[in-house]
């Protein structure tokens, strides 16, 4: 029997590779192979060449490749998120359960856990928020390629974007009215093309959905429901912030764009000092009132 086929030679191996890591290499068998600590304990008496060493890789189920890309890491495991998870998210949907209709693994209502409604009460649906974006670049990039095969010339990036959002559920599919009305956003996303999926295309998203729901879907009790991402959020137009702020005095600051596109001044609120009393942020002596102090004055 080979050296390589022995089980208690091919372990020590794939400890061996573990405790290198992700860089491991075939160099690395044949210098733990050679080392006479282990060919004493594993009673090896041949050394094995690089080849074998790398032949025996490929039978093992490794491959020479690029490592392949899991899902994106974005904070779904941080602290403050799972606790939310647990304590807020979870026992929300588990209070609501009895309410709501469950399917089983052939996704049809499971008769073992009936709705149990209370008099009064209605079924619940959960209305999923689903968000996708696509590229022009998108297309399939593995094949199997003849060996005499040309390079091809192929565009750089990913190319332009395009991003629809809409509410589904299990019962009814995507979220449409009787009449064909749809809570559908279609947009391309980008600084220089339609801005970004924010708060304010929420909130006018989800007002379309309610009134769809409303008209469509009586006789049911609603719930939407969104992931946590940091843009579906927003602060008051007033709340502190030192993002963007002047250095000296200006006029008429902060100002945000409303939906047509026009400037709006608003007043930040105060601030608040070590002893709890209000910090004035414009210039009490300013007939208008309208003079924001600027940084270097506040500070």
């Amino acid at each position: 029997m080979s050296t390589l086929e022995d089980e208690d030679v091919l372990l020590e191996i794939k400890l061996h590779l573990q405790g290198i890591g992700k860089y491991a290499q075939a160099q690395d068998i044949v210098d733990f192979l050679q080392n006479p600590e282990v060919q004493g304990q594993l009673d090896i008496k041949n050394k094995i060449s690089l080849r074998i060493a790398q032949r025996w890789l490929s039978q093992a189920g490794f491959q020479w490749r690029s490592e392949p890309k899991g899902q994106y890491f974005d904070g779904h495991k941080q602290e403050d998120v799972v606790a939310y998870q647990q304590t807020v998210y979870v026992p929300f949907l588990k209070a609501l359960e009895c309410w709501q209709i469950i399917y089983n693994q052939h996704a049809v209502p499971d008769p073992t856990r009936p709705l149990q409604l209370q008099p009064g009460k209605k079924p619940v649906i959960f209305w999923f928020h689903n968000k996708s974006i696509f590229y022009a670049n998108d297309c399939q990039l593995v094949q199997w390629v003849y060996i005499g095969k040309h390079p091809t010339p192929f565009k750089k990036g990913e190319g332009c974007s395009i991003m629809i959002a809409n509410f589904v559920c299990p019962e009814f599919g995507w979220l449409h009215g009787q009449n064909g009305e749809s809570t559908r956003v279609i947009m391309f996303p980008g600084g220089d093309m339609d801005g970004w999926f924010t708060n304010d295309w929420v909130i006018l998203q989800l007002q379309d959905a309610v009134k769809i729901v409303q008209d469509t879907f009586l006789q049911f009790m609603h719930v939407f429901v969104y992931n946590n991402a940091p843009s579906h959020t927003k602060h008051l137009p007033s709340s502190l912030t030192a993002q963007g702020m002047p250095k000296g005095p200006v006029m008429d600051w902060p100002y945000y764009k409303n939906n047509n596109g026009k400037r709006t001044f608003v007043w930040m609120e105060d601030g608040r000092l070590p002893n709890g009393s209000a910090q004035l942020l414009y210039d009490p002596n300013e007939p208008t009132g309208c003079c924001f102090k600027g940084m270097a004055w506040i500070l």
